[in-house]
């Protein structure tokens, strides 16, 4: 994802040198987007904001698409919090981590001619330890195996161990519904 975003970074609003930013840097970002957002953290910590707005990219959902959940007072948080944060690291020509695969998804899905050159060019396509994916690497592959569907996976539901990163384990139950024509 690093390196498609490096050569199509101007399609989601990164120039190619952009930074990665690691834990630290993260952190150190949220603590201004808090301050900005003017928000009061009585009960939560820069670091439990992280890791929210982590799970919320991990499920590919951007600054534009997140609608808090009612009654979920972290998420009223969150909903004053990531947009300054994105903002900030827009204006710093920085991603997090999870912006990696976030901004790839939006990119294959608002550039159909681009997803198209991409898929063909990645015509074939092994993903292992698949139960352990999110729901952001789940629409990458989806997304890069349109045209061809020539996709091979391995993994066992049994051994799902990263749910706490946001791993999705109907990503392997449903595997054989979301891509037709599955062998076994």
């Amino acid at each position: 994802c690093s390196r498609m975003l490096r050569q199509y970074a101007n399609l989601v609003g990164l120039k190619e040198n952009f930074t990665i930013y690691d834990t630290g840097d993260s952190k150190k970002v949220m603590k201004q987007a808090i301050e900005i957002a003017k928000v009061n953290l009585k009960h939560y910590s820069a670091d439990s904001l992280i890791n929210q707005v982590g799970k919320i990219k991990n499920n590919g959902i951007t600054v534009e698409q997140f609608k808090p959940r009612v009654g979920h007072a972290l998420d009223g948080i969150v909903a004053k919090v990531y947009p300054e944060y994105q903002k900030l690291l827009q204006i710093a020509n920085a991603v997090d981590f999870d912006d990696l695969l976030l901004l790839a998804v939006d990119l294959l899905r608002h550039s159909p001619d681009l997803r198209e050159a991409l898929d063909t060019r990645f015509a074939y396509m092994m993903v292992d330890e698949y139960q352990d994916t999110n729901l952001a690497q789940y629409q990458l592959i989806r997304l890069l195996n349109h045209k061809f569907k020539n996709l091979a996976v391995t993994g066992d539901p049994d051994q799902s161990i990263y749910g706490w990163r946001g791993a999705n384990i109907s990503n392997i139950l449903q595997f054989e519904t979301d891509f037709s024509n599955t062998n076994v």
